[in-house]
């Protein structure tokens, strides 16, 4: 026999093997557990969980609240709780099927457990615990109450068994345990509280002013608790259950039950099956865990939570907080007062917002509030309602993904100009050879024009609009949108935070609200149309003098003072890939269509000479601000420059190099010049003021390879570069980081961009472009060509034959930072290669990618295709971790993928 005696602090202490134990716990909230043999066990002082084990044990929990757990039927057999006192606890863990009949007999049917009055040897009062094959004794005049799942607490009342008839019992003068048994009975309990068990039968509980526990036990019971903090329990059948005053616990546990809170905070957890739950005037917290439940929040800030299944959630008049859990929910706002500051933590796909029983007096509004009352608008982070027409929202729905809580819900109306709205996924669409409109939706969506004077519409969202030729419209609406408009005259709607490009032809940017945002190619002939907007005046370059809605034009931006503050509220800034400054000048005087402008200077048929004065304090090439036009330009034209400030006199130099130290060299072709116009490209100009040699070349024709390494300094022309190459292999490296323009001709030609977003165009060889980083464009023209897109939003195009698209795993990321593939043919060859990804970096060495189709990621290391969208993850969120675009593309077969 083993002895175990422990301090007066918490421990866990354990008897040997099969021994007769003596374990003493001492003071703390120990752990005694006895394992085989007919062990003692004795708590001593504080809270203690005693675990007797095998045979017959004799345990004491001594002072405090304790904890009896047996585990299997054998560990009950034969045990005795010599001082059982009300505050102790028994868990019967294996008994959670286990029927509880009190004080009758077994009926013969098994799986029961029944608890009798007995008196022990010594004539003390005691209590029986039976199951078919155990026995366990409970000394001291005490009973039993089940609490749910083989727990039974300990209480010192009397208690007042019923017969199998329908019968009234109570109410009594203590806090007595009403024990109605059989039959359709009424249980009412006194002033004092106590316990009201239904057991069989479809009965009536009646709580009193005291901290009540009613248990309906089997059948369709009511159980009304009154006054106090009151435990209501349901257990079997439709029950229905009712607080009343005071803070209750109420369970319906199995059935389909109605469960009813009070003037407290009340907490209501249904069970199983499809159970009602209605919140009272408190601060209540409703669950309906299993089934699909109808939960509605009172008057308080609830908490409410479906649990499984399909539930229908309703707030009530305070700010709530909702949550639907597993299955399709439906979140019902009926009246205005139900929608106050309101939160939905886990909106997902399946799930709904239902605002349709106010449709009488509320409507949809557009991507704004445009000034009628009652304008449900759909924003980022939910739903907002204008009540008045002031365009401010008055009352809010605050709706998040579980998965990314910090990111904004797409939500968009089952049907358009409905008040019902569903989780929607982004739209991929392409368009025809002919005139599209094609529509978005509220997610982060990518819109593709093609051919055609096409009209594309992102709505809500982080969209990608691409225009492709023609004369297109692009009106991306709420989000940071990347507009492209691609070639042709477009008209681009520009909206707050939006990233634009023209692309080619010339194009307007159109701007209805006061927001700021970035024109990335804005050229020559293009506009800023700002007369949607109304109270703005022009005022050029001039300060601003605290007058409401003027505009200035400062270096490559517009900036606008809206309320006449003298400070800007907005800015649109602009960059002109040719390497100028612009001056904007107003189409018409007050019109607020403001056109890019410079000089032109044109040559004729004979020798022309041109004289310019220059500021040497420019950081680029100007004439009063704005860049200047040599175009038909022939060989043997002049080009002078006058200094200002003693720079230095400028020197001419022809296609023999250059030498000297002048600040400023001039190179002109001495070849016939071909095309309209050229911005800068028969001027060669380098200057760098903290210098006083530079070096320009003028390599006219050669042959063979050919190594040209382009460094500007930066505080000098930091713009456009061009090289033309005019056929064999050649390798151009541009170490400048600024926005290059590479052209290859007939050969094997390597481009590569660096930094700057580049254009690199390819010919008719096996060229290989590298657009380095930025957000670059890439054709590889004719042949077999390999893309590497590299860091930035890249357009990538392989042309004809079968074209090798290269990607590491920082070249592309996801929605307006991905990569776009605009002409992926699988029969023409094309092969998208990412062998350089690894699908799982924490395993050493590379892992290949999973090919699952269209289907979502289960795992992480898979790759999928769908919508035009190929999409990578590999960190286990189940969240793509890379994309790109494919612009035409339907279906992409594995077979042409390098995974």
């Amino acid at each position: 026999m083993a002895t175990v005696v422990g301090g007066s602090s918490a421990e866990t202490l354990g008897g040997v093997g099969s021994e007769f134990d003596v374990i003493f716990g001492q003071g703390g909230a120990d752990t005694l557990t006895g394992g085989a043999g007919q062990d003692t066990l004795a708590g001593g002082d504080g809270d203690d969980l005693i675990i007797g084990g095998p045979e017959a044990d004799r345990l004491s929990g001594g002072n405090g609240n304790d904890i009896f757990r047996f585990a299997t039927v054998i560990d009950l057999a034969g045990d005795v709780i010599g001082d059982a006192r009300p505050g102790d606890r028994l868990e019967l863990t294996f008994a959670s099927d286990l029927t509880f009949i009190g004080s009758a007999a077994f009926s013969g049917a098994g799986s029961e457990l029944r608890a009798e009055k007995i008196t022990l040897n010594n004539g003390s009062a005691g209590l029986r615990l039976q199951t078919g094959d155990a026995t366990l004794t409970l000394a001291g005049g005490v009973y039993i109450v089940p609490i749910g799942a083989g727990a039974f607490d300990v209480v010192d009342n009397q208690v007042i068994n019923g017969t199998n008839a329908g019968e009234t019992l109570g109410p009594t003068s203590g806090a007595d345990t009403l024990q109605a048994l059989g039959g359709d009975d009424v249980v009412r309990l006194g002033l004092a509280g106590g316990a009201a068990l239904g057991m069989d039968g479809a009965d009536t509980l009646i709580g009193g002013n005291g901290a009540d526990y009613l248990n309906g036990g089997n059948g369709d019971d009511v159980a009304t608790g009154g006054d106090g903090y009151d435990t209501l329990l349901g257990l079997d059948g439709a029950d229905s259950l009712s607080g009343g005053a005071g803070g209750d616990s109420i369970n319906g546990y199995a059935g389909a039950d109605t469960l009813l809170g009070g003037s407290e905070n009340d907490n209501l957890s249904g069970g199983s099956e499809n159970d009602l739950l209605i919140g009272g005037s408190g601060r209540d917290t409703l669950g309906g865990n299993g089934g699909n439940d109808t939960l509605i929040a009172g008057d308080g800030a609830s908490s409410v939570s479906g649990g499984e299944g399909d539930d229908r959630i309703q707030s009530g008049s305070g700010t709530d907080t909702l949550a639907g859990g597993a299955g399709n929910d439906r979140f019902v706002f009926a009246t205005l007062d139900s929608v106050y500051s309101d939160r939905i933590v886990d909106f997902s796909q399946g799930d709904l917002v239902d605002l349709s029983a106010m449709s009488a007096f509320l409507r949809l509004a557009p991507d704004h509030f445009t000034g009628i009352a009652g304008e449900v608008l759909v924003t980022p982070g939910g739903i907002e309602i204008d009540m008045d027409g002031d365009r401010i929202a008055d009352r809010s729905i605050r709706i998040q993904d579980p998965n990314d809580p910090a990111s904004h819900v797409p939500l968009e109306p089952i049907t358009a100009g409905n008040l019902v709205f569903r989780y929607g996924v982004p739209l991929y669409l392409s368009g025809t050879a002919g005139d599209d409109q094609i529509r978005g939706s509220n997610f982060d969506d990518s819109l593709s024009g093609l051919e055609g004077n096409d009209t594309l519409l992102g709505g809500l969202g982080a969209d990608s609009l691409f225009g492709g030729t023609g004369s297109d419209k692009l009106v991306g609406g709420s989000g940071a949108d990347l507009l492209r408009g691609g070639s042709g005259r477009d008209v681009i709607v520009v909206g707050s935070d939006d990233e634009v490009y023209g692309d080619g032809g010339i194009d307007r940017f159109i701007f209805d609200q006061v927001v700021s945002a970035f024109i990335a190619d804005f050229n020559y002939g293009d506009r800023i149309d700002l007369s949607a907007i109304g109270g703005l005046v022009f005022i050029g370059t001039n300060e601003f003098t605290n007058s409401p809605g003027q505009v200035r034009q400062g270096h490559e931006y517009i900036n606008i003072d809206y309320d006449g503050d003298g400070q800007a509220d907005a800015s649109i800034y602009y960059r002109d890939d040719e390497g100028a400054a612009l001056t904007l000048v107003e189409t018409s005087p007050g019109s607020l269509i403001l056109e890019a402008s410079r000089p032109v200077f044109a040559g004729s048929a004979g020798l022309d000479r041109f004289t310019v004065a220059v500021n040497p304090g420019l950081t680029s090439y100007a004439v009063n601000g704005n860049a200047v036009v040599f175009r038909d330009l022939a060989a043997g034209d002049v080009i002078t420059l006058n200094f200002s400030g003693g720079v230095g006199t400028p020197t001419y130099r022809g296609s023999s190099g250059f030498s000297g130290n002048d600040p400023w060299q001039i190179v002109l072709r001495e070849q016939t010049w071909v095309g309209e116009t050229y911005v800068l490209k028969g001027l060669s100009i380098n200057w760098d003021s903290s210098k006083t040699t530079d070096t320009l070349l003028d390599l006219g024709n050669f042959n063979g390879g050919l190594l040209v390494n382009i460094v500007s300094s930066s505080d000098g022309l930091q713009h456009a570069v061009t090289l033309t190459a005019t056929g064999g292999a050649h390798r151009r490296v541009f170490g400048d980081g600024t926005d290059n323009l590479l052209l290859a001709r007939a050969g094997g030609d390597t481009l590569l961009g660096v930094a700057g977003a580049d254009t690199l165009l390819g010919a008719s060889g096996a060229d290989l472009l590298n657009g380095g980083m930025g957000n670059d464009m890439l054709s590889g023209g004719g042949g077999n060509d390999t893309l590497i897109g590299r860091a930035g939003a890249d357009t990538l195009t392989g042309g004809q034959g079968p074209d090798l698209f290269f990607f590491n795993d920082a070249d592309s990321r996801r929605g307006s930072n991905r990569d776009v593939i605009s002409d992926f043919d699988a029969h023409d060859g094309d092969i998208i290669d990412l062998s350089s990804i690894d699908a799982d970096p924490v395993t050493a060495g590379r892992q290949s990618f999973a090919f699952i189709g269209e289907a979502r990621f289960s795992d992480s290391g898979q790759a999928r295709y769908s919508g035009g969208v190929l999409q990578l993850e590999w960190t286990g969120d189940g969240r793509p971790d890379f994309e790109i675009l494919f612009i035409g593309t339907p279906a992409l077969p594995e077979a042409h993928l390098v995974l």
